[in-house]
């Protein structure tokens, strides 16, 4: 099948398509991708096996114009135009569009075509818009980014797709009992990590020294919880602990600092800006402990991030905060140690726990590497992507 992948940010990056490129593609299709284009980027190249056209948004008034006629009906007419050339000049017989924001424009456009489409849901976007809407004053922003309009359309627009994805059964099990999408329309394809792609880059060890350190890779925003971390390692500060956050950049991490300092701890806090994926298995592996700190919220309880799986695969043991996919996992495959988000309290225990027990800290990063490199890994989860789409019959 000639599949186009429809991606309303830039790429690459995007650690989840391109290991659906690879699955899809390795299985006979031909897949193409419609993404932004950044300064000076290629309007077309080829990136992980796909043709990859990147188009620039309009500027000023014309994209004023766009923004304000998205905010009122959900649709885009930059998109509309680009998605519709995609389909004719790369003759698509499928869409795949990913996360919630273009689903409507590139419906209109596969109707159009008569072809049909899969809606790949990375998160629970209204949601998430609830979280990153917190504080904004601006009305014309607070009314685009009210999750109450994005939550009336999620569950408008996602009965029309033919597929609805979602990257973990939490997600799924939110749809459905919403009545927003049947069973049929449901197929889960989880965040999980390629292990031979991780292995590949894997080539460091944890440092040997009588420091224990603990590490964090991903965003850095309020809702990540770090601040909750630095304050637990405030209250060990007899233990030789250190944490090491990479992904560090803008204002939150300056804060992140901020309270270090205030607390007397900065000299155990490394901040690292955001370093290209493949050398993510090396930061991990110098460390000893992964960390996934998320406050709880209707976000963080239908969604899995990479970086669970990442730790798991260096038989890192793992501390996570009790979201609910999170905690699932965890205690399933028995990887790490699960806190009360926003307990300082329980988490400082927990880190404690495994700070002074070498042996736990063995076993259960032994675990971890045991589920990532079979259940909860791409490998099987590739191969449910490819059967979804032996599911599609083309005329």
């Amino acid at each position: 099948m000639r599949i186009g992948m429809v991606l309303c940010k830039p790429y690459p990056p995007d650690i989840r398509l391109e290991k659906e490129i690879r699955s899809l593609t390795e299985a006979g299709h031909n897949l193409f991708v419609l993404a932004e284009r950044r300064d000076k980027e290629p309007k077309s190249e080829e990136v992980s096996g796909a043709v990859t056209d990147r188009h620039t948004p309009p500027h000023s008034f014309r994209r004023r114009l766009d923004w304000i006629r998205f905010q009122t009906s959900f649709r885009s007419s930059f998109w509309n135009n680009r998605i519709r050339n995609f389909v004719k000049r790369n003759n698509l017989e499928i869409l795949h569009v990913h996360d919630l924001p273009l689903v409507g424009t590139t419906l209109d456009v596969a109707e159009e075509f008569s072809i049909p489409v899969v809606a790949d849901m990375h998160e629970n976007y209204p949601a998430a818009k609830q979280l990153w809407s917190e504080g904004i004053r601006d009305p014309l922003v607070w009314f685009g980014d009210d999750y109450r309009r994005w939550a009336r359309y999620e569950k408008e627009i996602l009965p029309l797709a033919n597929k609805v994805i979602t990257v973990v059964d939490e997600a799924a099990q939110r749809l459905l009992e919403s009545g927003t999408v049947n069973s049929g329309q449901m197929a889960v394809v989880m965040n999980v990590e390629e292990r031979q792609w991780f292995d590949a880059h894997a080539t460091s060890e944890v440092i040997s020294d009588d420091t224990i350190r603990i590490v964090y890779v991903g965003g850095v925003r309020p809702h990540r919880g770090l601040d909750e971390v630095i304050k637990a390692l405030a209250e060990l500060k007899s233990l030789n602990l250190s944490l090491r956050i990479v992904g560090a950049r803008g204002e939150y991490a300056e804060e992140l600092k901020k309270l270090a300092k205030d607390l007397g701890i900065e000299n155990r806090i490394e901040l690292v800006k955001w370093r290209p994926l493949k050398e993510v298995p090396n930061a991990i592996l110098e460390c000893d402990i992964g960390i996934i700190p998320h406050q709880k919220h209707a976000h963080t309880d239908a969604t899995i991030p990479h970086k669970l799986f990442q730790y798991m695969l260096g038989s890192r043991p793992v501390i996570v905060s009790n979201c609910k996919p999170l905690e699932r996992i965890v205690r399933e495959t028995q990887s790490g140690l699960v806190f009360e988000s926003g307990n300082t309290k329980d988490l400082s225990a927990k880190i404690e726990k495994l700070f002074g027990d070498a042996t736990l800290r063995k076993t259960l990063g032994s675990n971890g590497r045991t589920a990532a490199s079979g259940k909860y890994s791409w490998e099987i989860e590739g191969q449910k992507l490819v059967k979804l789409y032996e599911q599609f019959k083309v005329s």
